[in-house]
């Protein structure tokens, strides 16, 4: 019985991606333990590679086949065997060069200039390289800075004559105190700067953070008015920024919901607060023929970002949805931090009437009593007891009731008496008439002591 044995080979760059194989020679294995047929390939590894790609330079080193020789005789099917090229990277270098002159029409000494600067660098790495001082001329690039690319970098430096630079630089950093040069511009001798940059364009957009949001706020520069006129010496000015900084606070919610879309009780946000802040266990409330997908939300502390859960109630076997009621609005549970219950709302909650107002009844005032002009009224004047003294019982008064006449009217509060005429030219009888005036004064008399009694005791009462 004959076999076949594949060969493949891969490159692998050691980068974690997945390595590519391909085919580069099949053999015939004529039986189990024979020999291959041209024994196992010999692999043909490249030559280190300068040119193929821009950053780095690949090596290569042969690893192995995946099975042994053993291995693949021993077989008794047909086999796939791989074999692996190890490729390594290094990075390029390449060159920075810096030339220095005068500008155009500048008329200098070219032997005060220095010379070219030549310096290797690998691809990402940065390079800052100052431009050295010519006396009684100053450098246009201060600083050569920047990181080395692909590909070899020439810079050209011009020097000018009598100009000195105004540097703007801000304090980005309190505890640091490092000065940030932020803006640079060149004035002649004795010359004035007319254009000076505002402070606030400088100021650092805030950072972001999980736990604080930043805020900044720059001063303005150090040295205005008269320090931009007849510039005759190199001028740094300075400006510095104030970070401020609040705690940032997330929110834990839990909204519950019925699975056929209705509203089981209102979201609960148990808490409120910078992370790490704890919050009690939420409860999830009992809803009538539903049951919740999570009977709690444990105790835990805020996460960065908060904590939004939707907890669904799903119907009990043989419940019906109760319709929502619009006239009564859903119950917050409250859960107090020492001791959290939870309430249980009735299934379908009545509205409870409103109270009916309470009024107090004014107290009655005491009847007045006006006595009616009549020619004698009778007083009962109250005496006060004093103090210490024990109170005695009201003295009760009695009253002579007059009977009235056989054939007068019986009534107690008033008594009409009728008037008697007398003709003109006859002198008054004394007899009957004088004895109805009496009688008529001693029935008011009564009634006005009825009423004092009265008062009197009421007073006592209240």
């Amino acid at each position: 019985e004959v076999y076949n044995v594949n060969f493949y080979v891969g490159y692998d760059y050691l980068d974690g991606n997945e390595i590519e194989y391909s085919a580069v020679k099949g053999n015939m294995l004529v039986a189990s333990g024979a020999a291959i047929a041209g024994g196992i390939p010999t692999v043909e590894i490249p030559e280190k590679d300068t040119a193929s790609d821009p950053r780095y330079i690949l090596s290569y080193s042969w690893d192995k086949w995946d099975m042994t020789l053993d291995e693949i005789l021993a077989t008794d099917k047909d086999l796939d065997v791989y074999g692996t090229i190890i490729v390594t990277k290094e990075l390029k270098s390449y060159t920075l060069t810096i030339t220095y002159k005068y500008a155009d029409g500048v008329d200098g000494d070219i032997s005060l200039l220095p010379g070219k600067y030549e310096e290797d660098y690998k691809v990402d790495d940065p390079y800052s390289v100052a431009s050295p001082d010519v006396k009684d001329y100053y450098a246009t690039t201060a600083v050569v800075e920047g990181t080395m690319g692909t590909k070899n970098v020439t810079v050209e430096v011009t020097y000018r004559k009598s100009y000195h630079k105004v540097s703007f630089y801000v304090d980005y950093d309190e505890e640091k105190e490092e000065n940030i040069p932020v803006y640079t511009t060149s004035v002649a001798d004795g010359g004035s700067l007319s254009e000076i940059p505002d402070s606030q364009d400088y100021c650092p957009e805030p950072r972001k953070d999980d736990y604080y949001e930043y805020s900044y706020e720059i001063s303005d520069w150090d040295v205005s008015g008269d320090a931009f006129a007849n510039i005759t010496a190199d001028l740094s000015v300075y400006a510095e920024t104030t970070e401020k900084k609040e705690a940032r606070t997330y929110t834990v919610k839990v909204t519950y919901v019925i699975s056929d879309g209705g509203v089981a009780a209102p979201a609960a946000v148990e808490k409120t607060g910078v992370p790490g802040t704890p919050y009690d266990e939420i409860r999830s409330p009992e809803v009538s023929g539903y049951t919740p997908g999570q009977t709690a939300v444990p105790a835990g502390e805020i996460p960065v970002g908060g904590l939004d859960l939707t907890i669904t109630y799903t119907k009990n076997s043989g419940s019906v949805t109760p319709d929502p009621d619009p006239d009564i609005d859903p119950v917050t549970p409250y859960f107090p931090d020492d001791d959290p219950v939870v309430p249980s709302p009735d299934p379908e909650p009545e509205p409870e009437p409103e109270p009916e107002p309470v009024i107090t009844p004014e107290p009655e005032p005491e009847p007045e009593v006006i006595p009616e002009p009549e020619p004698e009224v009778v007083r009962i004047d109250e005496t006060e007891t004093p103090e210490g003294t024990p109170e005695e019982e009201p003295e009760e008064i009695e009253l002579d009731i007059i009977e009235t006449p056989e054939g007068a009217p019986e009534e107690e509060e008033e008594i009409d008496i009728p008037e008697t005429e007398t003709p003109q030219g006859d002198l008054p009888k004394t007899g009957v008439a004088s004895a109805a005036v009496f009688f008529g004064i001693g029935a008011a008399c009564v009634i006005f002591g009825g009423i004092a009694i009265y008062s009197v005791r009421r007073k006592e009462d209240q």
